[in-house]
């Protein structure tokens, strides 16, 4: 965590957004952030009302930290089954009010469709019009590759060590197989 600290202090940012933040260490980041200028700081787990839901594949949180003030957003507010996976705060800048909304999509294949309804959720919250500027940053686990081309790769695609794409074989319930996927209005094709 010191090394992640430091390289963040390197580059003297206004904002950051942290994924994959856990219960057991969530206490040491405010300190450190705090260290580098980033004093105004907000947790997914705290504004998490189903705190015994938050272990197993759901022990992973956010923190969004900043040198301006925060306004937490409900979490409520995103239609997406794991509310302690995106985190959202006004951010009072000198500048004007920014919007910032953070995600750890979780991975489909140990998941099943709970990536897909993450993504979803997201998408009907965001594509709507605002008054005021937004930023939607994160680890979305998607998509595997993007190549040169705009041929898309996604999880459901093994690559070969000589570049030839193949589909993963369907293992168990919510596996994807076929020619491409789609969700939120949004489509990927392969």
């Amino acid at each position: 965590m010191a090394e992640q600290i430091e390289s963040l202090k390197f580059r003297c940012p206004d904002i950051v957004a942290l994924q994959e933040v856990t219960l057991p260490i969530l206490n040491s980041y405010p300190p450190l952030l705090s260290s580098i200028g980033l004093h105004h700081i907000v947790a997914s787990f705290h504004l998490s009302r189903e705190k015994d839901e938050l272990k197993g594949p759901r022990r992973y949180g956010e923190i969004i930290a900043s040198r301006w003030r925060l306004s937490p957003m409900k979490p409520e507010f995103f239609p997406v089954p794991w509310k302690e996976r995106v985190l959202s705060a006004k951010v009072i800048t000198p500048m004007g009010n920014i919007e910032l909304h953070t995600t750890h999509i979780p991975p489909g294949s140990s998941n099943g469709w709970i990536k897909i309804e993450m993504l979803e959720g997201i998408y009907k919250r965001l594509a709507r019009q605002t008054k005021i500027p937004r930023i939607l940053c994160g680890d979305f686990n998607a998509p595997q590759e993007e190549r040169p081309s705009g041929e898309v790769l996604t999880w459901a695609q093994r690559i070969s060590a000589r570049g030839d794409v193949q589909y993963r074989k369907h293992r168990g319930n919510g596996g994807i197989e076929g020619k491409g996927m789609s969700f939120g209005g949004w489509q990927i094709l392969t």
